[in-house]
């Protein structure tokens, strides 16, 4: 069984998978699936495949691939945290019962449990949502929020109002820049 205890190093397997582990924050114990703190690996213009396998280093950003997360949620994995840094100020999510259906169902992501730093529970708007990427599914909202893939609200116009795979930037939304990811 994978275990990312506050006295293991940094790397665990699963099933031969490697992942990074947080160590210290809130305790530590946390996975990383999802890590942008150099702006080293572009998270835009990714097919279906490689945000299902994963993309980046350990070294530097990477997306560790749904199918991943999938198996994280089914081993018991279903806490999530989210750490950002924006204009000098660091936010912080967490959620209860994360969980990360099959490819067959696209990855639709479900949780409840929000605490967090921020008023509003961002993410709200992903729940039940399918995976999209430019190639698969909402491709309408992966177009209009940086070609890059997410849990896109698709029951009516609106897309959601979170997109941390997002433009990396640190001004407004859109313009080249370099940075932390822009909360949408």
């Amino acid at each position: 069984m994978l275990s990312c205890l506050k006295n293991r190093t940094a790397l665990e397997s699963l099933k031969g998978q490697l992942v990074l582990c947080d160590t210290k924050t809130d305790g530590g114990g946390w996975i990383i699936i999802q890590r942008r703190i150099k702006g080293d690996v572009e998270f835009a213009n990714k097919t279906w495949a490689q945000y299902r396998d994963g993309f980046g280093s350990f070294d530097g950003d990477l997306w560790i691939g749904n199918a991943v997360i999938r198996k994280l949620t089914v081993a018991g994995y279903t806490d999530m945290r989210v750490d950002m840094k924006w204009k000098g100020h660091t936010y912080y999510a967490t959620y209860k019962n994360y969980k990360v259906e099959d490819e067959a169902n696209f990855y639709r992501l479900t949780y409840n449990g929000f605490r967090g730093s921020t008023r509003l529970d961002d993410m709200m708007g992903s729940i039940g949502m399918p995976f999209s990427t430019v190639d698969v599914r909402s491709i309408r909202c992966t177009l209009w929020y940086g070609r890059t893939g997410w849990w896109w609200r698709t029951l009516d116009r609106w897309c959601g109002s979170v997109n941390l795979n997002g433009i990396w930037a640190e001004t407004a939304y859109g313009q080249e820049s370099t940075g932390t990811p822009l909360p949408m």
